[in-house]
């Protein structure tokens, strides 16, 4: 598979056997993604993972999987990265770890929007307790790779770490809508 694609068809087929990956966003048509990138000086406005084909597990509104057909539709950039060296049991590891996050009830599973308000203002420590943004979900990273120590990071923190280690992350894939 070549790094670059403009066909959903290619995202797609992404075989269980490449999976997991963690999945950056840019919706290209949205006042709030533009808003997110120009604080945070990146590329990405949104955080996910793959964890089964064609589906993404997304913290929205709430933490959830959704089908990877609506993020291909023409309105997000999308970049895939993986582990270079992942073992058998570190995906593993990543997959259980996002499965008990999805198995969790619905209020814990909420997006918090008190850490939004705390990252326009700088302050990333300000949350609700026990709730969540989608780049949150970049702490399974610690579970598989003990260097990584990001506390409450934006989707462009966590883009520019993997950059950062590069000896132990690439980019598997980059779909950009036609």
């Amino acid at each position: 598979m070549k790094n670059i694609t403009t066909d959903p068809a290619e995202v797609l087929e992404i075989s269980e056997a490449d999976l997991p990956l963690m999945v950056f966003s840019d919706h290209m048509r949205s006042f709030l993604s533009w808003g997110i990138k120009t604080h945070e000086h990146g590329c990405y406005n949104h955080f996910m993972w793959m964890i089964n084909p064609r589906k993404f597990v997304s913290q929205d509104w709430v933490l959830h999987e959704v089908p990877a057909k609506d993020y291909l539709k023409g309105k997000h950039r999308l970049k895939f990265v993986r582990g270079i060296d992942w073992t058998p049991a570190q995906k593993i590891r990543i997959r259980v770890a996002l499965s008990l996050a999805l198995g969790k009830p619905l209020y814990k599973r909420l997006y918090d929007p008190l850490q939004i308000f705390g990252k326009v203002i700088w302050c990333n420590w300000l949350q609700i307790p026990g709730l969540n943004i989608c780049s949150d979900h970049g702490y399974i990273l610690h579970k598989i790779d003990p260097k990584y120590n990001l506390v409450h990071p934006s989707p462009t923190d966590i883009n520019k770490w993997t950059k950062e280690h590069q000896n132990k992350y690439e980019v598997y894939l980059r779909y950009l809508p036609d």
